[in-house]
């Protein structure tokens, strides 16, 4: 693998300007200027080194906070998370030849003025097992759509937000986090035909959480909620715990603790849930739009003709087959595993003591939801 970094010797400030160019910090003309290049002949140093057609994404942040980026940017991402494709690629396409470019923290951060606006076309939130990677599912099926699930650098990087006391940088991390997402959307504009398409991120559930720090450095990004009652929401956590619950794989340590703590569990989720919603409460209500997953369920392609319209998409509408064929199978697998509710994906309803608990925590925050509901609905 080839790493394009900047700070790689003699070449440092070309590199850098080539990965500032590729990441979408910079335009052409701004990287042929920097170079001392007519654009022209910029295009046909890309081409000679055969790079005209790379669509770089950043996939993963170290410790220094120095930014990877590498060319997938032109795949379908039809897995079911983003990380999945990463870790495809990985496994697949690398060769000595393959180009990583790297990019720190302040040289992201101090070409900001001169971004390139491409950005995402939506920001997904949710509180998780709610129908949201159905959603982005049922958004990849419309021409011009792609769909990114759950980017892990975008998790490392609010992790490090949460856990930061210093006002300075954690200004400084929600501005990196912004930027990134503005890079992916740039990355990803482009499908393997060359297409222009638009991108919507779904982001993981506890995001939410922390969306102070960031939604409000996009203007009027449009963005969407896919909400579900707690208590459906909780059955499906204990049935079958998240990764991020515990502090190792799901099967091997949350399960053992759940069986013999599970109003535990359930109070932990229940909480969750509350503020995820508080969260989402407070985005703005202009460019907030939400989606409640029985309604989503119950009437999809109506659900996502909203939706784009909330997206201000402007190519194709939804189609019904293709509606019909993301419905019969089962979001999560990557194999299209048959979708079957009453079968192997029938979560059981919660027991009267657990369901009393989780009425009282969330109380307060479903009554909101159910205020904010009324008032922008999908059905």
């Amino acid at each position: 693998m080839r790493n394009v970094s900047s700070k790689s010797g003699d070449h440092a400030d070309a590199a850098e300007v080539a990965a500032l160019l590729f990441a979408g910090f910079v335009s052409e003309a701004d990287a042929a200027r920097r170079l001392g290049l007519e654009i022209g002949d910029l295009k046909l140093l890309l081409a000679d080194l055969d790079l005209s057609n790379a669509a770089m994404v950043p996939v993963e942040i170290d410790e220094e906070l120095n930014t990877y980026y590498v060319d997938l940017g032109r795949s379908a991402f039809d897995a079911p998370l983003f990380n999945d494709v990463v870790d495809r690629s990985r496994a697949t396409r690398i060769t000595k030849q393959t180009i990583r470019l790297r990019l720190p923290a302040n040289v992201v951060l101090g070409n900001a003025a001169t971004s390139q606006r491409s950005c995402p076309g939506g920001l997904i939130f949710h509180v998780g097992r709610c129908g949201s990677t159905l959603l982005c599912n049922l958004l990849a099926s419309v021409p011009g759509w792609v769909t990114l699930k759950e980017p892990e650098f975008v998790n490392g990087l609010l992790l490090r937000l949460a856990a930061e006391r210093d006002s300075e940088q954690k200004e400084r991390l929600g501005a990196l986090v912004a930027l990134l997402l503005r890079s992916l959307g740039h990355g990803v504009r482009l499908d393997t035909n060359g297409r222009a398409r638009a991108c919507v991120v779904k982001l993981s559930s506890w995001n939410a959480i922390l969306a102070d720090e960031f939604i409000w450095r996009f203007d009027s990004m449009p963005l969407l909620v896919v909400t579900r009652d707690p208590w459906a929401t909780v059955a499906s956590f204990l049935s079958n715990p998240p990764h991020w619950y515990g502090h190792g794989p799901a099967s091997v340590a949350a399960l053992p603790f759940m069986r013999t703590n599970r109003v535990e569990a359930a109070r932990f989720f229940a909480e969750a849930w509350s503020r995820t919603i508080d969260g989402v409460l407070r985005f703005p209500e202009q460019q907030t739009l939400f989606v409640d997953y029985a309604e989503l369920v119950k009437n999809p392609l109506t659900v996502l003709g909203i939706v784009c319209l909330h997206l201000r998409n402007g190519g194709e509408d939804p189609n019904i087959g293709s509606v019909d064929k993301v419905m019969r199978q089962y979001s999560k697998d990557p194999r299209k595993e048959r979708f079957k509710p009453q079968g192997r994906h029938h979560r059981e309803a919660l027991e009267p003591e657990v369901r009393d608990l989780v009425t009282a925590i969330t109380a307060n925050s479903w009554s909101a939801l159910v205020t904010a509901l009324s008032r922008c609905r999908t059905g």
